[in-house]
């Protein structure tokens, strides 16, 4: 099979290997990078070209911590070292995010931009009164707040809130990228594809549409 028949490739590890998908990244990522050996070129050439020469990059992520103390700090480290960016996690536990969030805020203060990431930690119906009262500490985004099943809640949350609301392993396949689309865009602003990093660009390249 020629390494250049990418559609194929992806196609027969499918259908001998389902799911395992970070085990099909490491081989699409050798693939891409063969390719461009061959041909000369770096990969993002093989991938549409080179849209800027530069990408903003954000702190963390900020874990669940022992403490909002302890996150507000990691927080305002990662403002000193240069990050413009800071993402948090939230979704503890005990209930203390709203009191993270705070802390972190005051931490690194109003000219830096604060994304929040669930990790699918809430139902919708818990999620929005939570999120509602996070939105005062002025977050960019909201990351998949509840689990990437519920696409009905996600839509839900997102037309509850002001802030915007990301799919993230929500989008974690081609058809669950078309589902999303059919079920839920309407109401989101952003989406995060979960594959490009397990499986690499197949997937990607499916939600698009067959080749």
């Amino acid at each position: 099979m020629d390494v250049f028949d990418l559609e194929a490739i992806h196609d027969r590890m499918d259908q001998v290997l389902p799911a395992h998908l970070f085990a099909k990244a490491g081989i699409d990522l050798a693939l891409h990078d063969l390719m461009g050996k061959l041909l000369g070129v770096p990969v993002h050439r093989l991938l549409g070209g080179r849209f800027r020469d530069r990408i903003p990059l954000s702190g963390g992520p900020i874990g669940l911590l022992g403490s909002p103390e302890a996150a507000a700090e990691r927080a305002a480290r990662l403002v000193a070292e240069g990050f413009r960016t800071v993402k948090l996690k939230i979704g503890a536990p005990d209930g203390r995010d709203e009191d993270t969030v705070r802390a972190v805020r005051e931490a690194i203060g109003p000219s830096i931009e604060l994304r929040l990431d669930a990790n699918q930690a809430f139902t919708a119906d818990r999620a929005v009164p939570l999120l509602r009262r996070l939105e005062r500490y002025d977050p960019v985004l909201i990351e998949q707040p509840v689990p990437a099943w519920d696409l009905d809640g996600l839509a839900k949350v997102a037309a509850a809130l002001d802030v915007a609301v990301m799919a993230d392993e929500a989008a974690g396949f081609s058809m669950s990228v078309l589902r999303w689309i059919q079920s839920c865009s309407a109401a989101l602003t952003w989406f995060q594809p979960c594959f490009p990093a397990p499986e690499g660009s197949g997937e990607f390249r499916s939600a698009s549409g067959p080749p």
